[in-house]
């Protein structure tokens, strides 16, 4: 929960310290092309890694994450999906990415909001629903923006892939 009000307010977070070493084991640098895509917190923390400049990023992709108030460059396609009846992006604050695509439905536009999740709007489930609105979308920025992160894959080469996991050390004295 402390990542999540740091990546909100200002600051390196845990979880984005996690990712950026994770690039960094993973052999990245300054001149890495990457393409950070995240969910909830994972979004948050990639758009941390993003403001930070530490590496080449071409394009951001998030899905209910509280990335209202981390200023991302507006010169690299960035689409932030954020349900509107999803409480956990709201936290982020007011959406001050004026030049990110801004992707939102209403989950339960009908008013039947299911009472076995405490914010069901924010069900990866529902976001991949979503992912699958977008890419049947005609919207000429959505399809631009998807388009320009589609790019950076086609000269893509095959990579082992390593999962990460990070755990917070108690603090010593």
């Amino acid at each position: 929960m402390e990542s999540n009000i740091v990546n909100a307010v200002n600051g390196s977070s845990a979880s984005a310290d996690a990712v950026r070493q994770a690039l960094l084991e993973a052999g990245a640098d300054s001149d890495s092309r990457v393409q950070l895509v995240g969910y909830s917190q994972g979004g948050a923390s990639v758009a941390r890694v993003a403001s930070s400049g530490q590496f080449a990023v071409e394009g951001v992709l998030t899905f209910g994450s509280p990335t209202g108030q981390i200023p991302l460059a507006p010169d690299i396609p960035v689409i932030l999906v954020a349900h509107a009846d999803d409480l956990v992006p709201a936290l982020g604050g007011r959406q001050e990415n004026a030049d990110a695509v801004l992707v939102t439905r209403r989950v339960y536009a009908d008013g039947a909001v299911p009472e076995s999740d405490p914010i069901p709007a924010h069900l990866r489930a529902n976001y991949a629903d979503t992912a699958s609105l977008m890419d049947d979308s005609a919207e000429p920025r959505l399809s631009h923006s998807l388009g320009r992160l589609d790019e950076l894959l086609k000269n893509a080469v095959s990579v082992t892939s390593t999962r990460y996991e990070f755990e917070r050390s108690p603090v010593v004295p």
